[in-house]
């Protein structure tokens, strides 16, 4: 057995095809490969027949993450999936807003002391929110749950049914492009998991920088008055806790170790608990989890070029 986890550099044969069909069919035009945030609004509004997104304060985030996105020499599946992700977090948008629309009580809805869990990626804030969660007295959001945080029905059983298959899909999609992912970190449709993407519904994502090398929009980001993100974020919580009541919520995302004094502006009766590792050990531990996202980002990894850009 290889001493390494990782050790398919670049797409395989199957993947290069695919790549082939996707970069001919941008260079066509076809909208679903295009990195244009008009196209992406138009369809979202298109798809889900809804037209209020709420505040607009997120069309520059998703300008400059476009932005960045479009100055790479992304494989044509980066551009697919990134033009769907997007797609995705508008949607999220406008059946966030029409949810409210349709139960304004959820907008009084306490979010009560709540955990979060931050460090650095790979310092063991998994691991410690799995174990706090046995506690039953503390709340971590699911995969299922982040990947789909307002519900489609009204119908509690149908509702979470409908959701756990829709994350099922996109699980068994995560394992098709990277299956060392099992090995690095596991991924399931009832595993607690960070809480990003709730904040990719603002286009307001630190990831994008770590794992995906989109560094001016990862600088632009450092700059920028965080607070409107995190109340959104807050906003995601309460239609969360609405759906199924919620006393204390246990968060948990590397991410927010750059954005405490924000965190603390929004949840000030927050508890933050920081976990801490030997950082040569979780620096080439996260080397090895972000260098999936670049394979498929970029049809290759260039190792060394991962590991000045996560020690930095």
């Amino acid at each position: 057995m290889s001493d390494y986890t990782v050790t398919q550099l670049e797409y395989t044969p199957l993947f290069k095809a695919i790549d082939a069909l996707l970069r001919g069919l941008d260079w066509l035009g076809m909208p679903f490969t295009q990195l244009d945030a008009d196209r992406i609004l138009r369809e979202a509004r298109r798809s889900t027949g809804l037209t209020d997104w709420g505040r607009e304060d997120f069309i520059e985030p998703l300008r400059r993450l476009l932005e960045a996105a479009r100055g790479k020499d992304l494989t044509g599946i980066a551009r697919f999936s990134t033009h769907q992700i997007c797609v995705k977090a508008m949607q999220n948008r406008l059946w966030i807003e029409d949810y409210v629309r349709r139960h304004p009580e959820v907008e009084d809805i306490p979010i009560e002391r709540p955990v979060f869990i931050l460090g650095f990626p790979r310092t063991g804030t998994t691991l410690l929110q799995n174990l706090m969660s046995q506690t039953g007295t503390l709340r971590p959001l699911r995969f299922w749950e982040l990947s789909s945080p307002v519900p489609a029905y009204e119908d509690r059983e149908r509702d979470v049914r409908v959701r756990k298959r829709r994350a099922s899909t996109i699980v068994k999609a995560a394992y098709l492009v990277a299956p060392e992912q099992r090995h690095i970190h596991q991924l399931g449709v009832e595993t607690a998991e960070e809480c990003w993407p709730l904040f990719f519904n603002a286009f307001q994502v630190m990831n994008y920088d770590l794992t995906a090398d989109f560094r001016g929009f990862g600088d632009w980001m450092m700059g920028r008055d965080m607070v409107p993100a995190y109340a959104y974020y807050k906003r995601q919580l309460q239609i969360l806790a609405h759906h199924t009541p919620t006393r204390h919520f246990l968060l948990k995302c590397p991410e927010h170790l750059w954005f405490v004094d924000a965190l603390l502006k929004v949840f000030p009766d927050a508890c933050v608990v920081w976990t801490h590792r030997d950082p040569v050990a979780s620096v080439a531990s996260y080397c090895s989890l972000s260098s999936l996202q670049r394979r498929m980002l970029y049809g290759h990894i260039d190792r060394p070029a991962i590991g000045a850009h996560i020690r930095d």
